[in-house]
């Protein structure tokens, strides 16, 4: 922007400059081809001037963005600008600003055009990820001046876009007793599917032919006035969550490399359980809210549908680990295993061994 400023004002100097020189050329010798130099110099000045000052003051930008693309496929960035005046816009400056919110890097396009009386200009510029994450665009404000920059005006405008950059996702080979380990202190039942053990309920239904009375429940039916039975639930013998370390100690935080490839191991575990029929949790910390994120993995569609979300967070520094701030926010939450997927972080692992099994998956 500095660097801008400055050569806008050595435009101003050196058109100064030449249009002194051509007025003391006619002043000096009388030259009518001086006068006329030195006259249009003049003129294109005024009407520079009052174009910048007056023009674009209609115009409006729009951007948008693919979805998602895989690391190393260009990302085609979609922007449209146009001119809802009479007057047109000769040029116009801005950048585009584009930032990984997980790996933390950031890269700015300029962008040029200029724009008809009531036109329309569309921009379609790539960029290229080779690490997953979730890609922020923005254009905030820009710059409208005359073709040669002697003036400028600043225009207030922004407009944001995102994608997403998939990490890469295979099935691992994870152990088979780490996918059917049972953990007896841990045994847990399902809040979500209904099953055969009357030691915990389910829920509560009405009475039908055929229930066996040992499921009435007599004080509810007291109460209800008419025959209630409980509903049993389903003992689960493997409840897994898949934990996403993103919280390092200060001066400890993966590098981007290190960040896309703990977000690529730590998809494929989830991916490798789908492939094996096994629902689970994953979970990580979102900075942002200062909470950690629950979300129940049945199928690959709600994979899919939560990857743009955890790509967001991106990682964390600070005293409180993973593991504890995992156990801070569990409340009710209980799992007989626990995968942590991490970079090396150790801390508070034993703590973890507390509420269940505990496998931790290193991405380096």
């Amino acid at each position: 922007m500095l660097q801008g400023r400055a050569a806008m004002i050595s435009v101003k100097i050196l058109y100064g400059i030449w249009t002194v020189m051509w007025a003391s050329v006619y002043l000096i010798y009388g030259s009518a081809a001086a006068a006329v130099v030195a006259v249009l110099s003049v003129v294109y000045a005024l009407l520079a001037f009052i174009m910048v000052r007056v023009s674009g003051r209609h115009m409006i930008m729009a951007l948008k963005c693919a979805g998602s693309a895989e690391k190393g496929q260009s990302l085609k960035v979609h922007i449209e600008a146009a001119n809802g005046s009479v007057l047109p816009v000769i040029r116009f400056s801005t950048v585009l600003k584009a930032g990984n919110l997980l790996t933390g890097e950031q890269r700015e396009l300029p962008i040029v055009f200029s724009l008809g009386r009531r036109g329309l200009v569309i921009k379609e510029p790539e960029l290229e990820d080779c690490r997953c994450g979730a890609e922020e665009m923005k254009i905030s404000g820009g710059t409208i001046t005359d073709g040669i920059r002697l003036f400028h005006r600043k225009i207030d405008i922004e407009v944001k876009a995102s994608a997403v950059i998939l990490p890469t996702i295979e099935k691992l080979d994870i152990p088979g007793e780490l996918l059917n380990s049972y953990n007896m202190e841990s045994y847990v039942y399902s809040q979500h599917k209904k099953g055969g053990d009357p030691g915990e309920v389910f829920g509560i239904r009405e009475y039908a032919d055929g229930d066996s009375p040992k499921a009435i429940h007599w004080k509810l039916s007291a109460k209800a006035g008419e025959m209630m039975v409980k509903i049993p639930s389903f003992p689960i013998e493997n409840n897994i969550a898949v934990i996403l370390d993103n919280s390092s100690p200060d001066g400890e935080t993966p590098d981007p490399d290190g960040r896309s490839r703990l977000m690529d191991m730590f998809f494929s575990i989830s991916f490798t359980l789908l492939e094996e029929n096994i629902g689970h949790t994953i979970a990580w910390y979102d900075a942002d809210n200062a909470s950690f994120e629950f979300r129940e993995i049945a199928d690959k569609e709600s994979l899919w549908r939560v990857m743009p979300e955890t790509l967001r967070a991106g990682f964390t520094r600070g005293q409180a680990s993973t593991p504890y701030r995992f156990v801070e926010f569990m409340e009710d939450r209980i799992f007989t295993n626990h995968f942590l997927v991490t970079a090396g972080d150790d801390r508070d692992i034993g703590l973890l061994e507390r509420y269940g099994e505990v496998k931790v998956f290193r991405s380096r």
